[in-house]
């Protein structure tokens, strides 16, 4: 189920290119909303397992380009990030968190047709899906975030991304045959324990 999770996550974000190259940009924007406040809330969240200090969350900003609406965004403003495995997290949080959005909406969807309810609740989940997954990837700052604690603890980013992959590789394998909502739920802890514990390792033996 998790490769099908993936793969609805990459057709709806080119699909909402697409749609705004084509001159949709006002209907992304507000399809997107939602997805927007899913993406800085698993950012918001990182922050808080990690213990790293919040200054601003804005969930939803309008941009103005030339006195025109130019995009909605958001922003979470933290402080330093001293593990190199807790920035990688809080960067793919939004990633982490649309898969689990998800997985809640597909069963949800599974729930309102089998109870033979009024289908406006399946399209309306149907819409908050393309918003979760449209805007599920990390965005450039996101990504630059991440990348300048991995300039600043390389080996520790280096253990972290080797222990995500092997626990990666190990759950494609070995994965037991679970109920499907339990497979997507094993695959991002398989990922994740191991980079973490690896990374963790690291940072003890360098005293950092």
């Amino acid at each position: 189920m998790i490769e099908g999770l993936f793969l609805l996550i990459l057709g709806c974000m080119i699909a909402y290119e697409i749609a705004k190259a084509a001159g949709f940009g006002k209907a992304c924007a507000v399809l997107s909303i939602a997805g927007i406040m899913a993406h800085e809330l698993a950012h918001a969240i990182g922050c808080v397992i990690f213990r790293v200090k919040i200054h601003e969350v804005s969930f939803l900003q309008m941009e103005w380009v030339g006195g025109k609406f130019g995009q909605l965004n958001g922003s979470v403003h933290h402080g330093e990030v001293r593990s190199a495995f807790a920035a990688i997290v809080i960067a793919l949080a939004p990633l982490i968190g649309g898969l689990l959005w998800l997985l809640l909406i597909v069963h949800g969807v599974s729930a309102v047709q089998a109870s033979g309810a009024d289908p406006v609740y399946t399209l309306l989940l149907l819409v908050l899906a393309f918003s979760v997954a449209s805007t599920a990837r990390p965005s450039i700052p996101d990504c630059s975030n991440m990348l300048a604690t991995a300039r600043k603890y390389p080996g520790q980013f280096f253990m972290a991304l080797l222990g995500m992959l092997a626990g990666g590789l190990a759950w494609w394998c070995l994965v037991p045959p679970l109920v499907e909502g339990w497979n997507v739920v094993a695959c991002v802890a398989a990922v994740l324990v191991p980079g973490w514990a690896l990374s963790k390792g690291y940072q003890k033996a360098r005293g950092q």
